[in-house]
């Protein structure tokens, strides 16, 4: 069921995060023809790139859950079970899994930006990265991914206690949530752009950025307080589907309950 659900909305994924490499695309050509004609582009010459790089996030899913679960139980072994337990060890399932989700996003860059394929396979892209950079590249922007998460979890578990406690119909808590969502989204993006223009320097061959710092004033340099802002266009645009998905589970989750 999990690789339907990512399959079915893994095309989102690759259609929110090309935008935000908008900063870097402008220091490598100097100039940028849009983002329809990069997704063009990309469906004549590969019609099936919007789940380029599938499998990668696909696969994650399974370390994540199994270290969660590992450690948990350990965890849950030496103290009493407590939230904190359960919080912890999904942070290092996250840790384990990210080199198979940073795979999935390199190998979407790599359809956009290589003119042929870098990384024809999860296999290759594995020995090519090990290759140019070691294990720290399989890590590349993780900590402020991490970070990005835990501020998102914070925002999401807020939005959905209070849409919980609320007796409106589907379609109001549904708008609302959306507005809601949307204005997190708003406020978090800086930090997702940020991340992706880092991560996709292994996919360049070139190092852009020394740091975090260093590509903030970069992307400031190519596009001024919008370069942090790229793509939020698509992102919000498909955050009402992404929202009815959620709203629906969480009314069936209740119903579920109640009976």
């Amino acid at each position: 069921m999990h690789n339907v659900f990512v399959y079915v909305f893994y095309p989102m994924d690759v259609v929110t995060s090309l935008p935000t490499t908008y900063p870097t695309m402008i220091q490598i050509d100097g100039q940028f023809m849009g983002f329809m004609n990069l997704f063009y582009g990309l469906y004549q010459t590969r019609p099936n790139f919007l789940w380029h790089g599938y499998w990668a996030q696909a696969l994650a899913y399974y370390p994540h859950m199994i270290t969660k679960y590992a450690i948990k139980q350990v965890l849950e072994g030496i103290f009493a079970a407590s939230l904190w337990c359960d919080e912890v060890a999904n942070y290092v399932g996250m840790f384990v899994a990210y080199p198979l989700k940073l795979a999935g996003n390199r190998m979407i860059f790599d359809m956009a930006f290589n003119g042929t394929l870098k990384y024809s396979s999860i296999a290759e892209y594995f020995a090519i990265t090990l290759k140019d950079g070691g294990v720290g590249l399989l890590f590349t922007g993780c900590l402020l991914e991490k970070g990005v998460y835990v501020l998102t979890s914070i925002m999401y578990k807020k939005i959905n206690e209070m849409l919980k406690q609320q007796q409106a119909s589907f379609t109001a808590r549904w708008v609302k949530a959306t507005v809601l969502y949307g204005c997190s989204e708003i406020l978090l993006f800086p930090a997702m752009v940020i991340r992706y223009n880092m991560q996709l320097q292994a996919v360049l061959s070139k190092e852009l950025y020394s740091g975090i710092l260093d590509c903030c004033a970069k992307m400031y340099a190519a596009g001024g307080i919008a370069a942090f802002y790229s793509g939020l266009g698509f992102s919000l645009a498909l955050m009402p589907l992404l929202v009815l998905v959620l709203v629906a589970s969480n009314r069936y989750d209740s119903k579920v309950k109640t009976e």
